[in-house]
């Protein structure tokens, strides 16, 4: 560990190499948006000297004076993409890339975003480095260590085509060259891993959904606390649940609570968190499952992934 501290050291004196007069974060660690509040938890647990920003949701250019002061900024493949000529302005320490099987494609926006960032080392993670055929790894190590494979089409002549057809020398010199690359932990291992993760995603709400969400609020506290005075508070259960339930429908989506109002989209920060996660696990190669207690929300959901694509 004093190790990769002592080389990470000169990094921090890379300002100059960013935009000018802006001292440019320490290391950007890319994630799928699932996992990017969980990455800000664990550096808060295991590294709290470090200032970690969350460069994430519709209003991050106001948070840009905290990315300049920052040793680690957290954002997702999505912003990878979306801020792809941002990012670019700055000279790295380091980049980490979290479930790295994300750039897996090489052709996709998603790789070739993350391949022009510029730093000084790069790390990427992932329990899956081959999914579906044997140019995936490829991809990723063209993002660690570009041109350690050849390009991609004398990786395909050298190392894919044999391997398919069962050549064990190549296999052999394949695993040679990466090997020094690689450190791994097999499940046999990981004794610490539990049987499943669970993951709690808090969204951003933009501006006109988190101000009625608050008139909402004001509305049902005045109403509840009328209702508890007449009634008391063991007979006013069913409409304090009514009144959650209606905060619930206002923190999902506006139009959810059927008010006057013209309200899109772009208006339900729940909504835009969902297309980046659908989107994330359609390139990973994984299926989702969505569930929500609201007929109507998976209506509106139904909507825009069609209007994405997704089938």
């Amino acid at each position: 560990r004093r190790k990769v501290g002592d080389e990470a050291e000169p990094s921090a004196s890379v300002g100059t190499a960013g935009t000018a007069g802006k001292k440019p974060p320490l290391t950007p660690a890319v994630a799928p948006t699932s996992v990017v509040t969980n990455w800000l938890r664990e550096i808060q647990k295991f590294a709290p000297s470090l200032k970690a920003v969350a460069w994430t949701g519709p209003d991050r250019e106001k948070r840009l004076h905290e990315v300049d002061t920052a040793d680690v900024l957290v954002t997702s493949y999505a912003l990878l993409r979306r801020d792809e000529e941002f990012l670019q302005q700055y000279e790295f320490g380091y980049v980490i890339l979290d479930e790295a099987q994300n750039i897996k494609n090489p052709l996709s926006a998603t790789a070739r975003a993350a391949k022009k960032l510029r730093s000084q080392r790069r790390l990427a993670l992932t329990g899956t480095p081959i999914e579906n055929r044997l140019s995936e790894i490829w991809s990723i190590y063209d993002f660690l260590s570009p041109g350690l494979l050849g390009d991609l089409t004398t990786f395909e002549e050298r190392y894919a085509r044999p391997i398919d057809r069962g050549d064990v020398e190549s296999v052999r010199r394949l695993r040679e060259v990466i090997r020094p690359l690689v450190l791994r932990r097999t499940k046999a291992e990981a004794r610490d891993l539990p049987a499943r993760i669970v993951v709690e995603r808090e969204c951003d709400l933009p501006q006109t959904q988190k101000a009625l969400y608050q008139q909402v609020l004001t509305q049902v506290r005045q109403s509840l606390l009328g209702e508890i005075d007449r009634m008391g508070i063991t007979r006013s259960q069913i409409q304090i649940l009514a009144g959650l339930t209606r905060l619930r429908q206002a923190a999902c989506d506006p139009r959810l609570l059927k008010l006057p109002g013209q309200f899109g989209d772009d208006d339900s920060g729940k909504l835009e968190a969902l297309r980046e996660i659908v989107t994330e696990a359609i390139q990973g190669g994984h299926r989702t499952l969505i569930f929500s207690q609201f007929t109507e929300m998976l209506a509106l959901i139904r909507k825009v992934l069609d209007a994405d694509g997704v089938k």
